[in-house]
């Protein structure tokens, strides 16, 4: 009787386990139907051979459904030129740099710290324009491709809202002859040659 109660124990243990995984998946929070966010984002790539880096604010309008957010983002950032090994006293200073871009996010982990608050990692995948307007006059338009990731922490009940920190790799196209890139007035040799860059921000949603 005692070998066949465990039997029946083992047998029933299985089901139990699965049963937890659906809930939990079933548990798992969705993003907010719209959210509005404003950050704080740098970023560094290159222009002419030399690195630019800039550093300015940004604003995100978004739909969600379940695990994916659609956004539009747009920046404004203050950029300077210069090697890596100069001082700060060195930089060329360019002028500044807007940037508009839309993208998709994806909440790829979620972790409840308690009920209705959690830590998040999400991937995401933007592409975008940005316009250079330098000290002097000249003007470069180029697109961006980027892909990151980022970790946010968030809140769905009230008050609603997500702080998050985000990395995204920058690519950009190259050739001074690509009819993607376009220069206006006085520009640097080779301003249109391609780079890989960095952005990171620091965000608050609602």
């Amino acid at each position: 009787m005692r070998l066949a109660t465990l039997c029946l124990l083992a047998a029933a243990l299985p089901g139990t386990a699965r049963a937890d995984e659906g809930e939990s998946e079933r548990a798992f929070a969705p993003v907010p139907t719209y959210s509005f966010a404003i950050g704080l984002i740098s970023h560094a790539t290159y222009i002419a051979g030399l690195p630019e880096t800039g550093l300015g604010p940004s604003v995100e309008v978004a739909l969600g459904s379940g695990r994916s957010q659609l956004f539009g983002e747009a920046a404004l950032a203050y950029v300077s030129q210069q090697t890596w090994t100069s001082s700060a006293y060195d930089a060329r200073v360019i002028g500044w740099m807007g940037r508009a871009g839309l993208g998709v996010r994806w909440l790829a982990r979620q972790v409840e710290l308690e009920e209705g608050f959690a830590t998040e990692l999400y991937l995401l995948a933007a592409g975008g324009a940005e316009r250079f307007w330098w000290h002097g006059g000249g003007k470069l338009t180029r697109p961006d491709l980027d892909v990151g990731l980022g970790i946010q922490i968030r809140s769905w009940k009230r008050p609603r809202f997500a702080m998050r920190i985000e990395a995204r790799v920058v690519f950009t196209p190259g050739g001074q002859d690509t009819p993607m890139v376009a220069c206006r007035g006085s520009c640097p040799a080779n301003a249109t040659g391609s780079g890989t860059g960095l952005m990171t921000g620091l965000v608050f949603a609602w």
